[in-house]
């Protein structure tokens, strides 16, 4: 039995270290290889190692996690680009809809002006503001602007509040590139004489616009370094305005009165809005 066990360990320590053994996909009901280029899903687990070899991809070392992985996206082909009617610039995503850090591919898609859609069975990433035809993806850009609040300490009350005067500056898309139609208001708080003032936060913190950078410029002006652009009186009073309103409506007016400024209120909307956000 010894000798078994030995052959056993041997074959073991002689594996390659990228083997990948196969993983269940409860949503389409078979066996996922991911060793196995030709088994990629779109709507499964695994990543498409097959088209990241042909497009010369390599691991790169991820900023955050500290591992080395592959990216995201690969150059779209001169086929698909003809038979869906993509621009040259464009991009087929690699990673199966249920993989692990799909989500973390949609926010990096996003935060370069880029939406992914749906073209036949598979998932490509184009420029935002190509009107190019497919289904596209829901970017819950909703969630994660409650969870960036969350994370910033705001309560409930007045993260329902905030989110209110989001989605009436947006139109209820919370797409931190939304442009104002026939205005200079620009981004998921519309920043018009605010915009210069967070063009030049993210010259400063070396931040790319984002969504996170948004809510980030935002908290800066109320609780941190940048409270001079709204004035320290108006952050002192939007911050105990805050977090002592008792109702989301109430969050909701006095984030417009101070921090939004609006040129047409619609306070109506906002409080309707707001209320939509009333979580625990």
């Amino acid at each position: 039995m010894m000798w078994l066990i030995k052959i056993l360990m041997a074959w073991e320590l002689t594996m390659p270290i990228n083997f990948k053994k196969v993983t269940f996909n409860d949503r389409i009901g078979v066996g996922v290889n991911l060793q196995d280029p030709n088994n990629f899903l779109p709507e499964g687990f695994d990543y498409d190692y097959k088209r990241a070899e042909q497009a010369g991809m390599i691991r790169e070392l991820d900023s955050e996690t500290k591992e080395m992985h592959f990216g995201s996206v690969a150059p779209t082909t001169k086929a698909e680009r003809e038979k869906y009617g993509l621009p040259d610039e464009s991009y087929v995503i690699l990673k199966g809809r249920q993989h692990e850090s799909w989500d973390k591919a949609v926010k990096g898609e996003a935060e370069r002006g880029f939406r992914i859609k749906q073209y036949g069975d598979r998932y490509y990433s184009v420029p935002a503001e190509i009107n190019t035809e497919g289904k596209e993806v829901d970017i819950d850009f909703k969630t994660q602007t409650q969870n960036l609040l969350k994370a910033k300490g705001y309560t409930p009350t007045a993260i329902a509040g905030i989110m209110g005067n989001i989605d009436v500056e947006t139109g209820g898309t919370f797409n931190f590139q939304e442009k104002q139609r026939g205005g200079k208001g620009y981004g998921v708080f519309q920043f018009d004489f605010l915009n210069p003032y967070y063009q030049k936060y993210l010259e400063k913190s070396e931040k790319k616009d984002s969504l996170e950078a948004q809510i980030d410029f935002m908290h800066e002006t109320v609780y941190g370094d940048e409270q001079d652009i709204i004035g320290r009186g108006n952050a002192k009073k939007l911050r105990k305005g805050l977090e002592e309103a008792k109702t989301a409506e109430e969050a909701a007016e006095t984030f417009m009165n101070i921090f939004e400024k609006p040129g047409v209120p619609h306070l109506d909307r906002r409080l309707e809005a707001a209320s939509k956000y009333v979580s625990d």
